[in-house]
């Protein structure tokens, strides 16, 4: 009996846990390969928990952080066991999440039964190429390698920021540009005076900021953003997780999202009156519905949601530990941290760094300012365009049509459930994905309550099939 195997692209935590969730579910059958390819990270961290930063926290309390919908103290437990829960806050450190994420992989392989047999590939997948004769996809890799799998995983995670801010092009060729703050640049030559100018004022510009001062840098730190806008606070035992929205999801039509805005607003009214429940935890009951709301919505009410409301949407859904938001407060009254509103018009290099002019609405009127900077970091978020994807591998699919943007520019052409259309519009056969190619489809997907769900779908779905595989 031929034996099949599953690749897993990508070794971050989202194909690592289809990886732990396929080793459960494949216990039962024949012998079968997983094989998992990761060149960049330590297995199951990724760019998120690869940090070794102190500061850098998680952005949801430990009590909902379990990588395990079905077992939801088992991060507690973890934690317990290896640091007592005294010892960490409500919002853990994120290098101490992927030590846990280490830790609960090599339990899975340690209890991986000798049916399966585990593979793990230091190296970067560059094409995939699907067999028409036999059904396999054939997988080569930079090394040269090659292995033929019955089913793939993509499990690619996030991109860096764009290369572009409307019609201005960033400075890629400069040494000070940091063009992917997610790649280590602690060891440039900074000085702790020096200034940090930062585009974007999300999440990633938080993680930016606290490094910077954790590390003892005291220069200005500019920061610029279309809405300047900050992410807001978490409310410590303010989620609502027993409280149903006031919505009736069986009877929202389509393009509903000012109603749906109404709502909410009125709920958050309602039950601050009723039960003081803050707007924090009113928002934290919507999670659940986020993906049926906005497949709901149609192509023009998602275009305007994207327009006019996803920066007031994105600092108010991801949110921040409270310590955290105190210390960007208390950098801004100190003055070392300049929040600007407004967009870039040119960008100049110049001896020691950059000469950076931004037009901003003052009073009804738009003027235009100019700041001097020794370091430019790009920290505008993740890039949703496919197309702008470095990445040989995405190329050559989306070359072959086997990747296809989608039409809002947020990832590909897929199922909700994670199947791959291509340029038909057809179901790729046996090749899927998970996560942040599925923005398009179910909008929040990129945060482990999300994504342990998604792994442990299509972890059972891959065993069906391999199951049925071995039954024909």
């Amino acid at each position: 009996m031929d034996m099949k195997t599953i690749a897993i692209v990508g070794g971050g935590v989202s194909g690592i846990l289809v990886a732990i969730h396929l080793v459960h579910s494949l216990r039962e059958s024949p012998a079968s390969a997983i094989h998992v390819f990761e060149q960049t990270h330590p297995l199951g961290l990724g760019v998120a928990y690869s940090t070794s930063c102190p500061e850098h926290l998680l952005n949801v309390t430990r009590e909902r952080m379990s990588l395990f919908q079905s077992q939801p103290n088992h991060f507690m437990t973890w934690l317990h066991a290896k640091h007592h829960l005294e010892r960490v806050g409500a919002f853990v450190p994120r290098f101490l999440y992927g030590n846990y994420i280490s830790d609960t992989l090599a339990y899975a392989k340690n209890q991986c039964p000798e049916n399966i047999h585990w593979h793990e590939h230091h190296d970067s997948v560059t094409a995939l190429y699907p067999q028409s004769a036999t059904t396999k996809i054939k997988i080569k890799t930079a090394l040269s390698r090659e292995v033929e799998a019955d089913h793939v995983v993509l499990a690619l995670g996030n991109t860096a920021p764009s290369s572009r801010l409307g019609r201005v092009e960033l400075p890629l060729n400069s040494s000070r540009y940091i063009g992917n703050p997610w790649q280590p640049w602690q060891a440039l030559d900074m000085s702790p005076d020096d200034t940090i100018f930062i585009l974007g004022s999300g999440l990633t510009m938080v993680d930016i900021v606290l490094q910077l001062v954790a590390s003892g840098h005291h220069g200005p730190i500019q920061v610029l953003s279309r809405h300047g806008l900050l992410p807001q606070p978490h409310v410590i035992g303010q989620f609502a997780s027993n409280i149903a929205p006031v919505l009736d999801e069986d009877e929202l039509p389509p393009k509903q999202l000012q109603a749906l805005l109404r709502t909410i607003r009125q709920q958050v009214k309602q039950l601050n009156e009723t039960q003081g429940l803050t707007w924090q935890g009113v928002l934290d009951t919507y999670r659940p519905y986020l993906p049926q709301i906005w497949q709901r919505l149609n192509l023009t009410e998602k275009r305007q949601f994207l327009t006019h409301l996803k920066p007031y949407w994105d600092v108010h859904r991801h949110r921040i530990a409270p310590d955290v938001h105190s210390k960007i407060v208390s950098l801004q009254q100190s003055g070392q941290l300049i929040l600007n509103k407004g967009r870039v018009s040119q960008i100049e290099n110049t001896e020691n760094g950059f000469s950076i002019e931004f037009r901003t609405l003052e009073n009804g009127t738009v003027m235009t300012r100019q700041a001097m900077s020794h370091w430019l970091i790009n920290a505008t978020g993740p890039s949703t365009d496919i197309r702008q994807n470095p990445s040989p591998l995405v190329q050559q699919l989306l070359l072959d049509g086997l990747l296809v943007p989608d039409e809002l520019g947020l990832g590909i052409q897929a199922t909700p459930d994670g199947a791959i259309l291509d340029r038909q519009s057809q179901v790729v056969p046996n090749l899927y994905t998970l996560g942040p190619l599925l923005k398009a489809q179910l909008w929040e997907t990129t945060a482990i309550p999300e994504i342990r769900i998604q792994a442990e779908k299509l972890a059972q779905r891959l065993a069906k099939e391999l199951s049925r595989q071995y039954s024909a």
